[in-house]
């Protein structure tokens, strides 16, 4: 039976269900669980969606309304969706929840993703998780404008404005079909993937600062410390375009960014590429992602960390 299939018997067979995505959601996650949340809502299910705090941009995502009031007792629930987690440790604010529901199901773009629900539909191929929540959905319900404006902000965001590899024709195809909806699509890309607060401006100038490159070129990475963002009264959130600057540097092949985050000894990384697989090279950390976009955490002192990280990537670039 089609994998799409077995997922909207398991959806439809529920009456409660808990939608949660992965730390530091993004526009991807946020608009599937919020698009997904809708959708189910019409089919008369009672939904909660459970995702760590997130930046103000994300707010233009209809369906917040959604999201689990932390008042100390879980929601019950008869069904929990993972969405565009790639990994169990990657699960958010859901992951208290997952162990004490009986039926798990997971939706994932990721191809590092081993399946780790009891259902799993992944598609390593499609763009976004919300282009694959377009194709669950849409033989079950009328896709409204607030549906459409969810899932059409995490196609925008993953696909970074269709420009990335993984935009299809049917991508693009689909996304026409969520605009027809009458959606205030210009106002969603400028908001996720154009304006920024001034805060960020001057946690970008801070990294730019800080980035050298290695590799005669090919390399180019940057590092900032809790320190230098509270230097600036700024947070991990205005960190979001610094990747994008680092990998659009010309001859650049390889980008990679780490930072403090605000969990004491934590450091996350992000990585990016245009032909050298990161997504399996942060695995070797306990990340995942896609060939060219990928990302990790760990429990090192940053110097401590890009020291051995980037030993590692010179050896395995040169070995490619």
């Amino acid at each position: 039976m089609d994998n799409y299939v077995v997922i909207r018997n398991v959806l439809c067979s529920a009456q409660k269900l808990v939608l949660a995505g992965h730390v530091n959601p993004d526009g991807d996650a946020i608009g599937a669980a919020f698009g997904l949340a809708m959708a189910l809502q019409k089919l008369g299910k009672e939904v909660f969606v459970m995702l760590d705090a997130f930046p103000e941009k994300y707010h233009v995502i209809p369906g917040a309304h959604f999201l689990w009031k932390n008042d100390g007792e879980l929601p019950d629930a008869d069904v929990f969706v993972a969405l565009d987690c790639g990994d169990f440790n990657r699960i958010g604010a859901g992951r208290a929840l997952f162990d004490s529901v009986d039926v798990t199901v997971c939706i994932d773009h990721h191809g590092t993703n081993k399946g780790f629900a009891r259902y799993n539909l992944i598609d390593a191929e499609t763009s976004s998780a919300c282009e694959m929540i377009y194709d669950l959905i849409e033989p079950m319900v009328e896709i409204d404008s607030d549906i459409a404006a969810a899932l059409y902000a995490g196609i925008v965001t993953d696909t970074g404005g269709f420009r990335f590899n993984q935009t299809s024709s049917n991508t693009i195809k689909k996304a026409a079909c969520l605009v027809a909806t009458g959606i205030p699509y210009t106002k969603i890309y400028n908001e996720l993937l154009h304006f920024h607060t001034f805060t960020s401006i001057k946690a970008l100038g801070i990294t730019l600062n800080n980035a050298q490159t290695m590799m005669d070129g090919l390399v180019i990475y940057s590092t900032v410390k809790k320190c230098e963002l509270d230097a600036v009264n700024a947070c991990c959130a205005d960190l979001d375009f610094v990747i994008k600057h680092l990998i659009n540097t010309r001859g650049v092949q390889v980008a990679i960014f780490a930072y403090e985050s605000d969990n004491p000894g934590e450091v996350k990384v992000s990585f990016r590429a245009h032909e050298f697989h990161v997504g399996n090279f942060a695995a070797r950390w306990g990340g995942g992602g896609h060939k060219l976009a990928a990302g990790c955490s760990v429990s090192k002192p940053i110097d401590t960390f890009m020291k051995e990280m980037l030993d590692m990537l010179v050896k395995e670039m040169n070995n490619a």
